[in-house]
């Protein structure tokens, strides 16, 4: 039975192997089924493209909320609740300002351009589209898979937890590639073997954020952060040590105030606890 206390919060997942492998033949079932759906798409309009989009990750969606229902997990289980709502938008937001206000100064140092013009243009409706398919990765590959993995190898060892990491974060990317296969590379400029790269690193640091965290709010905002990038600055259009720069300051105030809202929810309704099995234990 879950235990749930005023100051912490308890996540079940059962640790039986046999779903964890029922789990993976389902998804990659499911996303090899694309390959053959993305390619006669692509030629529709977009209104088509759109919806067939829509459709296939709602239909991700319930093959995630499916299975934590079968392994007696729950929203509240993997940081979906209502109390996790206001600590994952205010850390988001923290990050946000702190991309820009950086991005902003080493723009200027460097005589780049900056400013409200340089807002990634994406209209409300495709926001709210990455924003919301954002939340469904995250919802499969962290909030159930990565707690998955490290409740069959064992919650109480440091390397069950990197291993779920890294296992998430692998399975991340390579579920991008029968996308990446029929658009011919995923991200502009860059091969097939380099976009499954910056994928698999990229679901590597979302799973840092939530091992940390257990915010699946924090995770899916940083997700789709990533996926449409409204800064007003376009550091990834600065060469040399400039754009380096940029790319180590994303790292560095995601970690920042990642350790900083571990640090501050502590004792608190929304400190990370996880509880595997009969046996609970905090996250050190």
């Amino acid at each position: 039975m879950d235990t749930k206390t005023e100051t912490g919060r308890a996540v079940s997942i059962d640790d039986d192997p046999k779903w964890l492998l029922v789990f993976l033949v389902v998804v990659a079932v499911y996303i090899g089924i694309s390959q053959f759906v993305d390619g006669p798409v692509a030629s529709e309009s977009a209104v088509i493209q759109h919806t067939v989009e829509a459709v296939w990750f709602l239909g991700l969606a319930m093959i995630g909320a499916v299975f934590l229902h079968i392994d007696s997990a729950d929203a509240t289980d993997i940081g979906l609740s209502r109390r996790f709502v206001l600590p994952g938008v205010g850390a988001f937001l923290v990050i946000w300002i702190g991309l820009n206000g950086i991005g902003v100064g080493l723009a200027v140092l460097s005589g780049n351009p900056w400013g409200f013009d340089l807002l990634t243009p994406v209209a409300v409706g495709s926001l709210v589209a990455a924003m919301s398919y954002a939340f469904i990765e995250e919802l499969v590959f962290r909030g159930y898979l990565q707690g998955k993995v490290r409740s069959v190898l064992g919650a109480n060892s440091t390397l069950s937890r990197g291993v779920a990491i890294v296992t998430a974060g692998v399975l991340f990317g390579l579920g991008h590639v029968p996308r990446i296969l029929v658009e011919g590379g995923y991200v502009s400029g860059t091969s097939v073997a380099g976009t499954l790269l910056v994928l698999t690193l990229s679901g590597i640091g979302f799973g840092v954020v939530y091992e940390l965290t257990e915010n699946l709010y924090l995770v899916g905002l940083l997700h789709g952060l990533g996926n449409s990038w409204p800064l007003l600055v376009d550091g990834f259009a600065w060469d040399g040590a400039v754009q380096t720069g940029f790319f180590a300051t994303i790292g560095v105030v995601y970690l920042g105030v990642t350790g900083a809202y571990r640090a501050f929810t502590a004792e608190t309704r929304v400190t990370p606890h996880v509880r595997i099995g009969e046996h609970e234990e905090e996250i050190s």
